[in-house]
């Protein structure tokens, strides 16, 4: 689990926002992926103070979230071996000593990595204190084998939304390379919200290769004694669809017909189609690989609700 200097771009963004304050478990303690002079450079430009004093080098996850605002920064892991705070399965529910504990708990790339996702999820969301934020930087797209999933962005909405939080920030982001490189070359923002992508679900992230992560940040305003599972909101969609008649008709037999015999034609025009006219969200922005943002219309401009 790791924070390259874009997705700290995104953190001090929030900071912007709504700042940081009190607490902050990491599931998964957080490398930074950058040197002390980038962080140096990215505290001038982001929060505008300079950068608590450290040894050496190397940031580790200490300084960089007491720097955003926090005052006691916790770490969770399987493993001891990173030294965290705190050593627990989160297959497993955690203790009732966690429940409402936290300001903000933070997935950075963890929960793609344990099998039992749901349990995971309810820990997540029982641990963060009432006006506390759970946030998630993780795998969506283009990630085979990375971990034992990658995340639609309607999961988190889906299960936030039912569970007493309100979605206050989710980014699907496009990284312009992969592998060892993605963190040297800018990222692409889009804004998400709920059914924005419904037109992605038979298909790929439009015609791009290249692998996307979701940046997410749901708000708690409300404890609950229960957690529970939502149902996906697309076929609430497509119910509604479905009672006034705007699902797509099925095709005639003589289009199906032309599909099967002329497959050697059809197909990339079916490529071109998707290309051509399959529309992604809102483009809001890029991140440089010095952690500067360039906002466009609808970076702060689009009121996301977990009550659509």
């Amino acid at each position: 689990m790791a924070i390259p200097i874009q997705t700290a771009a995104l953190w001090a963004d929030e900071n912007r926002r709504h700042p940081w304050s009190g607490s902050i478990l990491q599931l998964g303690r957080q490398s930074m992926f950058f040197d002390r002079l980038t962080f140096r450079a990215f505290c001038n430009h982001h929060i505008q103070s300079a950068p608590i004093a450290g040894n050496g080098d190397a940031v580790d996850d200490q300084e960089f979230f007491r720097q955003l605002g926090f005052q006691n920064v916790e770490s969770m892991d399987v493993s001891s071996s990173e030294h965290p705070t705190h050593v627990a399965d989160l297959n497993q529910p955690l203790p009732d000593a966690f429940a409402e504990k936290y300001d903000c708990v933070y997935d950075g790339g963890t929960l793609e990595h344990v099998f039992d996702i749901a349990t995971s999820l309810r820990s997540m969301a029982r641990s963060v204190r009432v006006g506390g934020r759970a946030v998630h930087m993780a795998v969506a797209s283009n990630y085979i084998d990375h971990g034992f999933y990658q995340l639609s962005p309607t999961l988190l909405w889906d299960f936030y939304a039912a569970n007493g939080f309100v979605i206050e920030r989710a980014f699907l982001v496009e990284l312009l390379v992969s592998g060892s490189m993605e963190f040297l070359h800018p990222w692409r923002v889009y804004q998400y919200t709920l059914g924005s992508c419904d037109h992605f679900n038979l298909g790929a992230w439009g015609f791009s290769p290249r692998p996307v992560a979701l940046w997410f940040i749901a708000r708690k305003t409300e404890s609950r004694s229960e957690i529970i599972n939502p149902h996906q909101s697309l076929y609430s969609r497509w119910a509604a669809a479905a009672k006034v008649g705007s699902r797509s008709p099925k095709p005639s037999s003589a289009k199906a017909w032309l599909k099967r015999r002329a497959r050697w034609a059809y197909l990339p025009l079916v490529d071109f189609r998707r290309w051509w006219h399959t529309p992604r969200p809102p483009f809001v922005g890029t991140i440089d690989s010095d952690g500067r943002i360039h906002r466009r219309a609808g970076w702060d401009g689009i009121n996301i609700s977990a009550n659509r």
